[in-house]
């Protein structure tokens, strides 16, 4: 008689389960996980656990919703910065692909450039060699001065400083040149790189 009835009433719970749900937990409506990763379930949260997060559940444990982990000022500085990175990305992304239309007109426009560059230093260097040999003529002849313990005249003295100065300036301007050459080089083997990706995707 027993086995028979439960045999009729079988059915009719397993319908209930599917329309009403079946209260899994009996602790509470909160699930939330700890610092050390732990999870645990309460009928409330602790007061430290607010800011990490946790999940409000209804009393058959069925999801209602999820309450976030509150950012630090320092999590949002960052987010703030990757997304200016990805925006400015973007910007580059977009202006690369407006310039060229293919690899060959990347290449075209880098080496124009670098043409352009390895000219001035060209002309920096011929324009040294020539300061360097006028220098080298005027410390001859005050050499010559000392030698006959004579007093250096001051055009020489003066020439001397002016080339001085100049050779530097020229040795400077040809140092900033060669960097922007390698940057130069440098951009443009990124930008092909990426243009490359873009142009894949």
């Amino acid at each position: 008689m027993f086995l028979r009835l439960s045999m009729m009433l079988a059915p009719l719970m397993a319908i209930g389960v599917l329309l009403f749900g079946v209260k899994l937990v009996d602790a509470g409506s909160y699930r939330w996980v700890d610092a050390q990763g732990d999870v645990h379930y309460g009928d409330s949260v602790p007061a430290e656990q607010v800011r990490m997060g946790y999940g409000v559940y209804d009393t058959y444990w069925r999801e209602l919703s999820v309450v976030e982990a509150a950012r630090s000022k320092q999590d949002i500085e960052l987010a703030l910065k990757r997304d200016a990175k990805a925006a400015e990305q973007a910007r580059r992304d977009r202006i690369l692909l407006a310039t060229f239309t293919s690899e060959e007109d990347i290449k075209f426009v880098r080496n124009d450039r670098l043409a352009s560059l390895n000219s001035a230093i060209l002309i920096t260097q011929e324009k040294l060699a020539e300061l360097q040999l006028q220098h080298a003529g005027l410390e001859a002849q005050a050499q010559s001065y000392d030698k006959k313990k004579e007093p250096v005249p001051a055009v020489v003295t003066e020439g001397l400083e002016r080339l001085s100065a100049n050779m530097t300036n020229l040795q400077t301007s040809r140092i900033a040149t060669l960097r922007e050459k390698r940057m130069l080089e440098k951009t443009f083997a990124a930008d092909l790189g990426r243009f490359r990706k873009l142009k894949a995707q």
